[in-house]
């Protein structure tokens, strides 16, 4: 599960960044660099779905169980 997570919110912020217009890179060797955001690529609509069909049915449990995670399977 705590893997499962990490994964999640990676994915949201990804999606937050790529939402935001322009990116900032926050490393000092690069924090003046700046990146247009609508470039970077989608992460297609289901592909939770697609990673979850090959899941141990107790890990899908445990993620249904979690009101976070609901977006998962709509």
């Amino acid at each position: 599960m705590e893997y499962f997570n990490i994964g999640f919110t990676h994915e949201k912020k990804y999606e937050a960044i790529r939402n935001t217009g322009l990116y900032h890179y926050t490393a000092p060797l690069v924090s003046k660099v700046t990146f247009p955001s609508d470039n970077f690529p989608t992460v297609p609509g289901g592909s939770w779905k697609g990673w979850l069909s090959a899941a141990p049915e107790d890990l899908i449990e445990a993620i249904k169980a979690d009101d976070r995670y609901s977006e998962c399977f709509v």
